[in-house]
């Protein structure tokens, strides 16, 4: 330090302390250039890393037609994970301790990494749709899948926020990375599960639309392999641990007996397993998006009426809703972090802006011989005689009523028969 200047290496920077120069410099001052240096140093690192990772893969598959046997002689000539965790050891050189810069990660780094992630996410293909650059982007894939995952489990990552992005991908980045998410590769078949899992616990401002939109990824193109391998991880109560059982009894049945696989006993008994794997693992994140927070009515309502695009979208969510009610008295638990709700007034909420989003479909949804909103009108009024939520169960009764008497008077030009739709969203997949 010297009255012509002061030089900082930003790759190296510790902080001053109980140092006084008199009239040359302010150390406070001096510590927070040396913050703002490193921030910038480690922020540039990764961000030219993804420029570097993604031109690396794009003349990659350009120049593949000239490679033989499948492989190309280039490796990769950068690793994500280990350019995020350098960004992570520029900044903690100025944190008084490591564990302090864990727990409180600037947040531009965070949004940097977070941004440049998703962009290489998205740059990627799947392994399985490429000829000779599969184990790279294979490689790729996984690095980049761990540091989103971490990324998020920081808190510091928000729903609300485009990140630069803008309209290019419909204002919802979030649904655009889980798109993006590989399915059905080793080592990767439960990264959406568990991506969608993070977001649900770290992510606090999730808006209602986003909410729909997760929930319907989830019904759609989540596989019974994706649930088996995330539940196979798990521990835990209710739900989550009987499919956590349940994936692994299914694990051995297909580990124990690959020679039986042409006996109708072993696809019998394959198919039911996956059946109950699948019907509860959706019960148990349904479970999860409706109780992460208490939804504006109005937004909610809208959401499902631009989200939920077929008939059979509409029957799946509500026979789901309407078994969540029926059994929300054991297990109302509030979510882990403020703003929370219990699966019972979760569950009203959600049934309530569905009625008022789709009535005319939900008019015609029958199950074991009567109509659903009959058996949700029943769960509704038994569950008036708890008092923590009986104001908006009354609502809801008074407002199902409503609409149901007069449900002579309505037509529904608007809407398809329920079974010209799409099986994808069967009620097969749900066993009540």
């Amino acid at each position: 330090i010297s009255k012509q200047g002061i030089t900082l290496d930003a790759a190296k920077p510790a902080p001053i302390r109980n140092l006084t120069i008199p009239g040359i410099v302010d150390i406070a001052e001096l510590n927070q250039s040396m913050d703002l240096n490193s921030l910038n140093a480690a922020c540039l690192l990764i961000t030219d890393a993804s420029s570097k990772l993604i031109d690396f893969f794009t003349n990659a598959e350009c120049n593949s037609q000239r490679e033989e046997n499948g492989n190309i002689g280039t490796s990769i000539p950068i690793s994500w994970s280990a350019s995020y965790h350098q960004g992570l050891n520029i900044l903690s050189r100025v944190h008084t301790s490591s564990k302090a810069m864990k727990k409180d990660v600037p947040i531009e780094f965070i949004e940097s990494a977070f941004k440049s992630s998703i962009t290489i996410l998205l740059s990627l293909k799947n392994p399985l749709e490429m000829s000779n650059l599969k184990k790279k982007v294979h490689a790729a894939l996984q690095e980049v899948t761990s540091v989103l995952l971490e990324v998020i489990k920081s808190g510091h990552v928000s729903a609300r926020k485009d990140y630069g992005f803008g309209s290019k991908y419909k204002g919802n980045i979030f649904l655009s990375m889980l798109r993006a998410c590989p399915s059905g590769i080793s080592n990767l078949e439960s990264i959406r599960m568990e991506i969608i899992s993070a977001m649900l616990e770290h992510i606090r401002d999730i808006p209602e639309q986003l909410l729909v939109s997760i929930l319907r990824f989830v019904l759609r193109y989540v596989e019974t392999d994706d649930f088996v391998t995330y539940y196979s991880k798990e521990s835990g109560s209710g739900k989550t641990s009987l499919v956590a059982r349940l994936s692994k009894q299914y694990m051995e049945l297909i580990a124990k007996v690959p020679h039986k696989a042409d006996s109708q006993q072993y696809v019998d008994e394959e198919k039911n397993l996956a059946s109950r794997i699948m019907s509860l693992a959706v019960l148990d994140i349904t479970s999860k998006i409706i109780t992460h927070s208490r939804c504006n009515h109005s937004f909610l309502t809208k959401a499902m009426r631009d989200g939920l695009k077929s008939n059979a979208e509409v029957e799946t969510l509500l026979i789901t809703l309407s078994k969540l009610l029926q059994c929300g008295g054991g297990h109302d638990a509030m979510v882990s972090f403020k703003g929370g709700t219990t699966l019972s007034v979760g569950a009203v909420e959600w049934i309530s802006a569905l009625t008022d989003a789709h009535l005319g479909t939900m008019l015609k949804i029958s199950l074991g011989g009567g109509l659903v909103i009959d058996r949700i009108q029943s769960a509704v009024r038994s569950a008036l005689a708890q008092s923590e939520f009986s104001n908006e169960a009354k609502e809801m009764l008074d407002h199902i009523e409503m609409v149901t008497e007069h449900a002579d008077t309505m037509t529904d030009e608007s809407s398809p028969s329920l079974r010209e739709t799409t099986v994808l969203y069967s009620t097969e997949r749900l066993a009540f």
